[in-house]
C-alpha cells in the first residue's frame, strides 16, 4: 500500500485551540505501519529495508519528530551495540538497558505530553518487545541495521527541518 493512500496520515495537520496553536499530540496521531510489527524482523527482508523503513521515517517527519529525539534514541541504541559487539555475554550483560529503552520511549512520550510522538514510542516499544520475544544478538543487531535505515531516510525526508 502506497504511503499516500493509508487514511491515518490524514488531517495530520490537526491543531488544538486549547493549546496556543501548538500541535497537539492527543489528536490524530499519526500510528506506525502494521507491517513491521507483524512481519517481524529477525531476517532482514527487502520489503523491510526497501519500503517499511522508509515508511516508518515518512510517518516519523510527518509527526514532527524532532531530529534531537530522533537521535538521543538513536545514539543510545548504537552505543549499546557498541559495547555489545556481537559477544553473546556482553548481550546478556547489555540486555536490560536494551529493555530500558522501553521505559525511556514512556518517560518522553509522557501520554502525549511529551517531547516524543506515539508513532516513535510505539517503534521503540515493539523493537524491544520483538528483541525481547527472540532474545537474540541477530535481532538487536538486525534492530540496529533497521534504525539506522530508518533515519537515513528521516533526513532525506527532510525530517531536519522538523526543529
Amino acid at each position: 500500500m502506497d504511503y499516500k493512500d493509508k487514511k491515518t496520515y490524514n488531517n495530520r495537520n490537526s491543531y488544538s485551540n486549547n493549546n496556543r496553536g501548538n500541535y497537539s499530540n492527543r489528536q490524530q496521531e499519526i500510528e506506525l505501519p502494521r507491517d513491521f510489527v507483524i512481519n517481524g524482523f529477525e531476517k532482514l527482508r527487502e520489503e523491510l529495508m526497501l519500503n517499511e523503513t522508509k515508511e516508518i521515517a515518512k510517518v516519523f517527519v510527518d509527526s514532527k519528530l524532532t531530529s534531537n529525539q530522533l537521535r538521543l534514541f538513536f545514539n543510545e541504541v548504537k552505543a549499546l551495540q557498541n559495547k555489545i559487539n556481537k559477544d553473546q555475554q556482553e548481550f546478556e550483560r547489555n540486555y536490560p538497558f536494551i529493555l530500558m529503552l522501553k521505559s525511556k520511549a514512556e518517560y518522553k512520550y509522557k501520554d502525549g505530553k511529551g517531547t516524543i510522538k506515539k508513532a516513535f514510542r510505539d517503534f521503540i516499544n515493539e523493537s524491544v518487545d520483538y528483541i525481547k520475544q527472540h532474545k537474540s544478538i541477530n535481532t538487536f543487531e538486525n534492530f540496529c541495521m533497521i534504525f539506522e535505515t530508518i533515519v537515513g531516510y528521516y533526513y532525506g525526508f527532510g525530517g531536519e527541518k522538523n526543529k
